[in-house]
């Protein structure tokens, strides 16, 4: 019979605790972008953000930046599509490649996102020192390598 010390439970587990900084991240960024009036979720913001600064990107290159799987950025990218707030035109170099920039309306938004963005760094749960947010984005960094 296993004794009840030998049993983890979940609230000390690294997945349970990160999982429940997302959400808690997730609700602040649902809650800045709503008031800014953006209706984008943070990582459609964030696709946003690098294309503004990497313009001319292809998927796949995107992809790779993100560290991503191309049909999960595929998806996150189609409401941004949809929206016109993206346009994608072929590679001058290989047509059949695909490069993605801002439309007016992308850009428009840049500076509302990187607003929230900053909100979101400046209160970051926890109320972490900047040595203690260093530290935290070295393992995060670690971990997710």
């Amino acid at each position: 019979m296993q004794h009840v010390t030998d049993v983890i439970l979940p609230s000390d587990l690294v997945g349970y605790k990160v999982r429940k900084l997302h959400n808690r991240l997730t609700k602040q960024w649902t809650h800045l972008s709503n008031k800014m009036g953006l209706q984008l979720s943070a990582v459609q913001a964030g696709i946003l953000v690098f294309i503004d600064v990497k313009s001319g990107l292809t998927q796949k290159d995107l992809a790779e930046l993100l560290r991503v799987d191309a049909s999960t950025l595929s998806q996150a990218l189609l409401p941004l599509l949809d929206r016109g707030l993206i346009r994608k035109y072929p590679d001058t170099e290989d047509r059949r490649k695909l490069q993605m920039i801002l439309s007016e309306d992308g850009k428009n938004l840049i500076d509302d996102i990187s607003a929230v963005f900053s909100e979101r760094q400046k209160n970051v749960p926890g109320n972490l020192s900047p040595k203690e947010l260093r530290t935290l984005h070295a393992l995060l960094d670690k971990m997710i390598t």
